[in-house]
């Protein structure tokens, strides 16, 4: 088979996994008894992991009212990086709040000495930053609505004493991180929502839906399963994802989402330390409707080679929990056959096994499995194993959760490069505490001398007193400010150094 057949086949595979059997509104829409099955199967699958996981009832309930702390001594690595022993310690507490607020309070000391703190408290309206040492605890701050119009006429305006050469609605749009967020979140989930409804009409055009009864082999227990079968076949493999990426050009959210949210897509990207070509100036719309051309035309090209072929995707659904144990995906045509499993379970609010393989017809095989070998009120022990063509694969790994003493070990290993955790984990009601002694990554080791990160729920949020609105600031007062930050830093390094 020729190499762009089998990256077409890999892309449509992947899309009609997550399009196709990931979108739980296919049920609804179609009304067939075995994909309501279906449904309740995805929804009861997804509810365990979020009403029983520890940690993702922790994370929802962290951003929900909660807070993360990190507190710790950072003198192995300030002596790592200059060679001198300086004890430099400190905590730094994120707090989330409701209604799209945020607050940071920091404090960092020397040898023992307290040294500098701040308290930066961010909401859709406004931005405050304060600090004992080095305001006396007077708050200032300037408001996102103001910023842009009053920023010339202020002293850090372009004619002002402490001239700013900034671009003030720049500055504003950037602070506006809630509301960004927010604004693009709304517009993906309009577009998704109208993806799933392309989706399901081609699914129901193309494809034929067949139940069996079966059993799933899940970390060495035989589970009985009612499946699902999708199927597709020959030609409409190809005229499937055609007219897929057809109604993905014509759905009206996603031109809104990309020409309207560009900047917003590019910030996103670049928080996460991506960079991307996109021009500004065009919309992104426009350079995706291309794009799906030339695949809808390339597929178009090679339609005769799906002659004869067969697309099947077996979902695998536990008769005891209903909940999904296990899918399988099955490619084959006059050469070539593939096949895809993933297996999860026995339930998705008890996992003991993880696994994912791959076999095909010329004896290509490859294995990826997570394992808990034990899992009591003591203790947790899990491994990460790997095969490839029946031989051990250069990847792998360990977990060890010793409950009782909190100590907690994590080693991985990728193609002869080492990382390694040895710390420890403590669990209560109200806190989780992560302790990291050790970190080896790449193969360099960090001493990090029991540095904590601590997830706490309902931490409430700093109270915010009245600030003052550094935009209706003059001269004098911004002098003010000045001097009493000098004096702050003075009277510190007086302090530190004696």
């Amino acid at each position: 088979m020729k190499k762009k057949t089998v990256i077409i086949i890999a892309v449509i595979t992947a899309v009609l996994i997550a399009a196709g059997i990931g979108v739980g509104a296919i049920v609804s829409y179609m009304l067939a008894p075995p994909l309501e099955r279906l449904e309740r199967a995805i929804n009861r699958s997804y509810k365990a992991i979020a009403e029983h996981s520890d940690a993702a009832k922790t994370l929802e309930q962290v951003f929900n009212g909660g807070s993360v702390e990190v507190k710790g001594n950072l003198r192995p690595i300030v002596e790592s990086l200059v060679g001198v022993g300086i004890d430099v310690g400190g905590t730094a507490k994120l707090y989330f709040g409701s209604d799209d607020e945020f607050a940071l309070k920091a404090s960092v000391g020397m040898n023992g000495i307290p040294a500098v703190d701040a308290l930066l408290y961010v909401d859709s309206d406004k931005l405050t930053l304060s600090s004992d040492a080095l305001t006396d605890g007077e708050m200032y701050g300037l408001r996102f609505d103001d910023l842009a119009e009053k920023w010339d006429a202020s002293v850090f305006g372009k004619n002002g004493k402490y001239a700013l050469d900034i671009d003030a609605q720049a500055i504003a749009d950037e602070l506006r991180i809630a509301e960004r967020c927010d604004a693009l979140e709304d517009d993906i989930n309009a577009a998704l929502s109208e993806f799933e409804s392309a989706v399901l009409s081609v699914l129901k055009e193309y494809s034929c839906i067949d139940t069996a009864s079966g059993s799933m082999d899940v970390g060495g227990t035989s589970i009985k399963t009612f499946d699902i079968i999708l199927t597709l076949e020959g030609e409409a493999i190809v005229d499937a994802f055609a007219e897929l990426l057809v109604r993905l050009k014509q759905i009206d959210s996603l031109e809104a989402l990309l020409s309207a949210n560009s900047e917003n897509i590019l910030w996103a990207f670049e928080q996460l330390g991506v960079d991307i070509d996109l021009p500004i100036d065009e919309p992104a719309y426009r350079e995706l409707s291309e794009i799906l051309d030339t695949v809808i035309d390339t597929l178009e090209s090679v339609k005769d080679t799906f002659h004869g072929a067969l697309l099947s995707v077996k979902v695998h659904i536990s008769k005891i929990s209903s909940q999904i144990v296990g899918i399988e995906l099955e490619f084959m045509n006059a050469d070539t056959e593939m096949k895809t499993e993933f297996v999860i379970g026995p339930t998705w609010d008890h996992i003991d096994v993880i696994s994912f393989a791959y076999s095909d017809s010329n004896g290509d095989t490859v294995s990826l499995v997570y394992s808990v070998e034990e899992n009591t009120n003591t203790v947790y022990k899990a491994s990460l194993t790997s095969e490839a063509y029946g031989e051990p694969l250069d990847i792998g790994g360990r977990i060890l959760w010793n409950k009782a003493s909190g100590a907690l070990d994590i080693s991985f290993n990728s193609f002869g490069t080492f990382y390694s955790f040895d710390g420890g984990y403590t669990s209560g009601n109200r806190n989780k505490t992560v302790i990291i002694d050790k970190l080896t990554l790449d193969g360099n080791e960090y001493d990090l001398d029991g540095l904590e990160i601590t997830f706490s729920i309902a931490s409430g949020m700093p109270k915010v007193k009245k600030y003052h609105d550094i935009l209706n600031m003059d001269g004098e007062e911004v002098d003010g400010v000045v001097d009493r930050i000098g004096s702050g830093l003075s009277g510190i390094f007086t302090s530190i150094l004696g």
